[in-house]
């Protein structure tokens, strides 16, 4: 009997002492991958808004809004043309790397960081959060080389490091770390990793709130007074069955410019110029309609939060022409292979469409708009439970039914159309054939 008592104290001390190694393991690895993500999103966003502020002047005539487009993104087709994983919004390939098993090069972090500058510095429009979540990754490779951890297996850093990139751009650590999970699978969520990337999504999410308290998008004050009402619920029903016949249209203009530039068989410098030069046009026929009120040039993080200040004052021709340009000059832009995201311009998308159904029918505009804006990209990425969370850390719990309505409604109607093809099916042979 004693011998038994023993043998289960030891096995108990033994699991115990496993355990705890893990939960060790856990924590250097989310402190590490936090920080310097964290780190490094600070330093992209500083370098992203000093070279904006510098070139900002430049675009108020026609020759210079043609010239520095053109010029920028055929640099940034150079970077690219020697390092060709920095093509485009990264998204893809970080997927197809973590779901292939595929090594990531830590090149990819400084020619992704050059390249982006360059690119959307100089005009070309797009936003920094797939580049971002690619130079993650990249050091998540490097972190699990070196610390060759025992009970995290490296996919799991990896995908940590994308959860710590989103958390530290949009100051959501929540939301950040069901994001690195949601991603990667079509309608599904991979559970495993959750925890690494909940300690790696908070850590960054501190560095960067320390140094940078105010987040890059100002979201406007009467987003936080909202309030619900059951009354709102079949609106929202509405308006995601919208976002579901929207979305495959969206994704496929996207599509379609890739063919378009992939068809034209140039070097890929020259391509993005071609890019370049046609997104100039694009952003100075809406600088010219809109009084220079408004771009579409860079993030337009400055332009979506004052079109969700003024979602009843702007007149809708002016709404859709933005909404539009917008679409046209990231589709140019990253399309032609230039660095540059799809998130900000996604959600740039969803808020205009919010606001345009909200004006049609006389609802709150603002709120519709926040709503579209979460809820469209929640949609299009099949993320609608991570832009849930978001909602609630960005604007306030009552935003939480309805973006999960929008975002999983719009999700379900968009099947298996999705912004990034390279997501993996959970169960494809649930698919239906129609």
């Amino acid at each position: 009997m004693s011998n038994f008592i023993k043998k289960t104290l030891a096995d108990y001390f033994k699991e115990l002492a496993n355990l705890g190694y893990e939960a060790v393991e856990w924590v250097i690895s989310g402190a590490i991958i936090g920080t310097s993500v964290g780190l490094l999103m600070v330093a992209f966003r500083i370098a992203l808004i000093k070279f904006s502020d510098m070139t900002a002047p430049a675009f108020n005539n026609l020759f210079s809004t043609l010239l520095l487009p053109t010029l920028g993104l055929f640099l940034a087709g150079i970077i690219i043309h020697k390092v060709p994983i920095a093509s485009g919004h990264g998204t893809n390939h970080i997927i197809r790397a973590i779901l292939r098993n595929k090594p990531i090069k830590i090149v990819t972090l400084p020619a992704k960081f050059i390249a982006t500058i360059l690119t959307l510095c100089m005009g070309g429009s797009g936003g920094r959060e797939g580049p971002a979540l690619q130079m993650a990754t990249s050091i998540g490779e490097k972190v699990s080389q070196i610390l060759k951890l025992k009970t995290i297996p490296r996919e799991y850093v990896v995908i940590s490091a994308v959860s710590a990139s989103f958390g530290a751009m949009f100051h959501a650590p929540i939301a950040g770390a069901v994001f690195g999970c949601e991603v990667l699978l079509l309608r599904g969520i991979k559970y495993a990793p959750l925890l690494t990337c909940m300690f790696s999504s908070l850590f960054a999410f501190f560095i960067s709130w320390l140094f940078q308290p105010r987040p890059l998008l100002v979201i406007p004050a009467q987003l936080l007074k909202y309030q619900i009402s059951a009354t709102h619920v079949p609106l929202f029903v509405v308006f995601g069955l919208m976002i579901g016949i929207v979305g495959p249209l969206y994704i496929g203009v996207f599509r379609g410019m890739q063919k378009l530039f992939d068809n034209i068989k140039i070097k890929i410098y020259f391509r993005t110029a071609i890019g370049g030069f046609l997104t100039g046009l694009v952003i100075w026929f809406v600088h010219s309609y809109t009084n220079g009120n408004y771009t579409v040039r860079g993030m337009s993080t400055m332009s979506l939060a004052l079109i969700l200040r003024q979602a009843w004052q702007i007149p809708i021709s002016v709404l859709l022409i933005v909404m539009i340009g917008k679409m046209i000059a990231t589709n140019l832009t990253v399309g032609s292979g230039a660095s540059g995201g799809l998130v900000m311009p996604t959600l740039f998308f969803g808020a205009c469409l919010g606001i345009l159904l909200a004006r049609l029918i006389g609802f709150n505009a603002i709120v519709l708009g926040a709503t579209g804006m979460l809820g469209f990209f929640g949609a299009v990425a099949h993320v609608p439970v991570a832009m849930t969370f978001l909602a609630v850390e960005l604007f306030n719990a009552s935003f939480l039914l309805p973006v999960a309505i929008v975002g999983l409604i719009g999700s379900w109607i968009l099947s298996y159309h999705s912004l990034y093809p390279a997501v993996e099916i959970p169960n494809p042979e649930a698919k239906l054939k129609i």
